[in-house]
């Protein structure tokens, strides 16, 4: 579910693009340190396509809200949460610039409920799991990792007034 534009209050917004520029900075940071930054910018500008076109899939459902594919739990376990969410900001800004998802002034939000939140909670909850069984570990992220997806930012629009009765 992408917010789009005029949901939440400015204000908050511009909380949400901050946090996401923290995020961000701290991600080019931890790569001007890195010695393969190469290969690092390479696989994620591959996996942040593949993020982008399986996203923009939808799959209609029965309850009038099509679902689509979420790759950034896989990108979180190959590169690691902070270039989870340098995916998640490049596919969000692909998507609201290509298929009109989301908007500028809710980008910020999109990518910290979807792209922060998600990032750290499946890499946290992969490494706590990974120990017990790997390949159980896999499914339960995948199933946490979308799960997030959908539960926090009805969490946003609940804490912004939008989702009154």
């Amino acid at each position: 579910m992408h917010l789009p534009d005029g949901l939440i209050p400015l204000w908050q917004a511009a909380i949400y693009w901050i946090l996401t520029m923290i995020i961000l900075a701290l991600y080019l940071y931890k790569l001007s340190k890195t010695e393969d930054k190469q290969k690092v910018l390479i696989n994620t500008a591959i996996l942040a396509a593949v993020t982008f076109a399986a996203s923009s899939i939808s799959i209609p459902s029965p309850f009038g809200v099509p679902i689509h594919l979420f790759i950034i739990p896989l990108v979180v376990i190959l590169l690691g949460p902070l270039s989870g969410v340098a995916v998640a900001f490049l596919c969000f800004i692909a998507q609201f610039l290509f298929l009109g998802m989301g908007g500028i002034t809710s980008l910020g939000a999109n990518v910290v409920t979807m792209g922060i939140v998600m990032s750290f909670s499946t890499y946290y909850f992969y490494r706590f799991t990974a120990e017990l069984d790997d390949r159980l570990s896999i499914f339960f992220r995948d199933l946490h990792g979308d799960n997030n997806g959908h539960y926090s930012p009805s969490c946003n629009t609940a804490y912004c007034g939008c989702s009154h009765p």
